[in-house]
């Protein structure tokens, strides 16, 4: 018997044809008008998604762009191209589990992330970094598309074919700005 809270979520995330009604609906949310909310003066912020960080499992360094090569490093450096400053001042980051993976522990995670994210129409859309991320919010891996405020994308730590694609940096940057998660990468370009 699953709780009450997994039909809601599972019907928001598998996105499938008409939405029931009653006690297991959810009112599904579009896209976040980023550019609206920050004519208004809100300060918006996307929030980064990852698995769990190899260094340590302080909040503060979940997708940390730092030392070179990790994964925060690669989602600054190669696919966002910012400087890391920039970076860690345009979004919130979190990672799903602290110390090793646990899918359990991670849909818990995810789920109080998910509830959170539908209760306030102000706040900044959701990139998915992985299958496994993206799997624990119960929502089908399917890189570079968008669903509703959820953005889903390769995980960055470079084990990921999909970024063998040189197409595949320019796609995600694509996907991430029409979802409103980054205006238009108008930030410095770090360098290589």
């Amino acid at each position: 018997m699953c709780p009450d809270w997994y039909h809601s979520f599972r019907v928001f995330a598998l996105d499938m044809g008409p939405r029931p009604s009653g006690k297991h609906s959810v009112e599904r949310r579009d896209a976040v008008d980023v550019d609206r909310l920050q004519s208004a003066g809100r300060d918006v912020k996307s929030l980064l998604v990852g698995e769990s960080n190899p260094y340590g499992a302080d909040p503060e360094f979940a997708l940390y762009p730092s030392p070179r090569g990790c994964s925060g490093d690669r989602l600054c450096r190669l696919v966002l191209r910012m400087d890391p400053d920039d970076y860690i001042e345009k979004f919130d980051r979190v990672n799903l589990c602290a110390g090793p993976w646990s899918t359990p522990k991670a849909r818990v995670k995810a789920r109080e992330i998910f509830e959170r994210r539908n209760a306030s129409s102000e706040d900044g859309p959701v990139v998915m970094l992985g299958a496994k991320v993206t799997n624990a919010f119960l929502i089908p891996f399917r890189p570079f598309t968008v669903t509703g405020r959820y953005v889903c994308l390769p995980h960055p730590s470079g084990l990921s074919r999909a970024w063998n694609d040189p197409c595949s940096y320019a796609l995600a940057r694509s996907t991430m700005e029409r979802a409103g998660v980054v205006a238009h990468l108008d930030s410095r370009v770090a360098a290589s």
